[in-house]
Protein backbone atom coordinates (compact mmCIF):
# COMPACT_ATOMS: atom_id res chain seq x y z
CA UNK A 1 0.00 0.00 0.00
CA UNK A 2 1.25 3.60 -1.05
CA UNK A 3 1.57 6.21 1.76
CA UNK A 4 0.39 9.53 0.97
CA UNK A 5 1.13 12.22 3.21
CA UNK A 6 -1.00 15.45 3.83
CA UNK A 7 1.55 17.73 1.73
CA UNK A 8 1.28 15.57 -1.07
CA UNK A 9 -2.72 15.95 -1.30
CA UNK A 10 -2.02 19.37 -0.47
CA UNK A 11 0.18 20.13 -3.52
CA UNK A 12 -2.08 18.39 -5.40
CA UNK A 13 -5.21 20.34 -4.64
CA UNK A 14 -2.97 22.95 -5.37
CA UNK A 15 -2.08 21.88 -8.87
CA UNK A 16 -5.49 21.47 -9.64
CA UNK A 17 -6.63 24.73 -7.85
CA UNK A 18 -9.07 22.62 -5.33
CA UNK A 19 -9.85 24.09 -2.46
CA UNK A 20 -9.80 21.50 0.16
CA UNK A 21 -11.34 21.42 3.93
CA UNK A 22 -8.96 19.98 6.41
CA UNK A 23 -11.69 17.51 7.10
CA UNK A 24 -11.27 16.57 3.54
CA UNK A 25 -7.82 15.78 3.86
CA UNK A 26 -7.99 12.18 5.22
CA UNK A 27 -10.84 11.28 2.23
CA UNK A 28 -8.53 12.41 -0.44
CA UNK A 29 -5.51 10.91 0.81
CA UNK A 30 -7.27 7.60 1.19
CA UNK A 31 -8.87 8.01 -2.58
CA UNK A 32 -4.90 8.87 -4.05
CA UNK A 33 -3.67 5.84 -2.57
CA UNK A 34 -6.36 3.30 -4.07
CA UNK A 35 -5.56 5.35 -7.35
CA UNK A 36 -1.57 4.65 -7.04
CA UNK A 37 -2.22 1.13 -5.91
CA UNK A 38 -3.92 0.94 -9.06
CA UNK A 39 -1.26 1.95 -11.24
CA UNK A 40 1.41 -0.22 -9.45
CA UNK A 41 -1.31 -2.93 -9.93
CA UNK A 42 -1.34 -1.75 -14.03
CA UNK A 43 2.77 -1.67 -14.28
CA UNK A 44 3.15 -4.86 -12.87
CA UNK A 45 1.23 -6.46 -16.06
CA UNK A 46 3.90 -8.44 -18.24
CA UNK A 47 3.21 -6.47 -21.31
CA UNK A 48 6.31 -7.80 -23.43
CA UNK A 49 4.37 -9.87 -25.90
CA UNK A 50 1.43 -7.17 -26.70
CA UNK A 51 2.23 -5.15 -29.71
CA UNK A 52 1.61 -0.80 -28.60
CA UNK A 53 -2.05 0.59 -29.56
CA UNK A 54 -1.59 4.11 -30.76
CA UNK A 55 -5.33 4.14 -31.65
CA UNK A 56 -8.38 2.53 -30.31
CA UNK A 57 -10.62 3.68 -32.54
CA UNK A 58 -11.13 3.42 -36.46
CA UNK A 59 -8.86 5.45 -38.21
CA UNK A 60 -10.95 7.69 -40.01
CA UNK A 61 -11.56 11.50 -40.31
CA UNK A 62 -13.49 12.73 -37.44
CA UNK A 63 -13.12 16.20 -38.61
CA UNK A 64 -16.97 17.76 -39.42
CA UNK A 65 -16.97 20.59 -41.68
CA UNK A 66 -16.21 23.92 -40.41
CA UNK A 67 -19.56 26.01 -40.79
CA UNK A 68 -20.68 29.11 -39.19
CA UNK A 69 -22.31 29.05 -35.99
CA UNK A 70 -23.95 31.96 -33.56
CA UNK A 71 -21.79 32.65 -30.86
CA UNK A 72 -22.11 33.25 -27.42
CA UNK A 73 -23.62 36.67 -25.95
CA UNK A 74 -20.45 38.58 -24.80
CA UNK A 75 -21.87 40.03 -22.31
CA UNK A 76 -23.14 36.77 -20.98
CA UNK A 77 -19.71 35.28 -20.87
CA UNK A 78 -18.05 37.72 -19.47
CA UNK A 79 -20.56 38.45 -16.38
CA UNK A 80 -19.54 35.05 -15.53
CA UNK A 81 -15.80 35.53 -15.44
CA UNK A 82 -14.14 36.29 -12.00
CA UNK A 83 -12.17 38.89 -13.18
CA UNK A 84 -12.39 40.98 -16.58
CA UNK A 85 -12.25 44.11 -18.40
CA UNK A 86 -13.99 45.42 -20.85
CA UNK A 87 -14.09 43.27 -23.48
CA UNK A 88 -11.77 40.38 -22.53
CA UNK A 89 -11.68 37.72 -19.53
CA UNK A 90 -8.69 38.29 -17.13
CA UNK A 91 -6.27 35.31 -16.12
CA UNK A 92 -3.39 34.74 -14.01
CA UNK A 93 -0.03 34.88 -16.27
CA UNK A 94 1.49 31.46 -17.02
CA UNK A 95 4.86 32.49 -18.58
CA UNK A 96 6.89 33.30 -16.18
CA UNK A 97 11.04 34.70 -16.60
Amino acid sequence: MSKVEEKDILHVAKLARIGLADNDLHKYAQELVKIIDYVNMLQAVDTNDCQPTYSVGSRRNVMRPDEPVTSLDRELVLSTAPRRDLVNIRTKGVFHE
